[in-house]
């Protein structure tokens, strides 16, 4: 027994000890995957009811949550993109209503994660457009009962030149006579 306690005493010994803690202490708390996950996007532009946002590397496609008001609900829209669509118009919204936007990034589940909700962005939705008026004028504009008279006799040809335009002859369904 005394050359075994003398042993455990040795440097050697010591060292293997104090490599051994380190290396235990070196381990990951928490499991790692093999898979990343994609940045979280910035909150999307809104112009009028449109959201846009910059492509964001390694995503599948994109996904849009449009809810009423400001407070989380559970009747949330969602709304898948491709990855080459980078901007969306939202239609047949309620006039006046505000509206909260949120944006994430898909991941295709093997290499990549799908990204954390963006920050909100908001937007009202509109009034409807509506037809502007043209301005109002005094003066009258002539009618006439007039019929153009029609006639049989054809218009005879020329050897004038006809000057060319750029201005385009209208389409018509009547069809030519041989």
């Amino acid at each position: 027994m005394p050359q075994l306690t003398s042993s455990l005493r040795s440097p050697l010994w010591l060292l293997l000890f104090l490599l051994l803690l380190v290396a235990l202490t070196q381990l990951p708390t928490t499991p790692t995957t093999a898979q990343d996950r994609l940045p979280t996007p910035n909150r999307p532009k809104i112009t009028g009811t449109t959201a846009s946002w910059p492509a964001i590397a390694n995503a599948s496609g994109y996904r849009l949550l449009l809810r009423e008001g400001k407070e989380p609900t559970p009747d949330a829209e969602r709304i898948d993109l491709d990855a080459s669509q980078l901007s969306y118009t939202f239609r047949n919204l309620r006039q006046g209503i505000i509206y909260e936007v949120r944006l994430r990034a898909i991941g295709d589940r093997i290499n990549h994660r799908s990204s954390d909700w963006s920050r909100p962005a908001f937007m009202t939705a509109p009034p409807p457009a509506t037809a502007t008026p043209l301005p109002a004028t005094d003066t009258p504009v002539p009618a006439t009962d007039t019929p153009v008279p029609a006639t049989d006799t054809p218009i005879p040809a020329t050897d004038t030149p006809v000057p060319a335009t750029d201005t385009p002859v209208p389409a018509t369904d009547t069809p030519v006579p041989a």
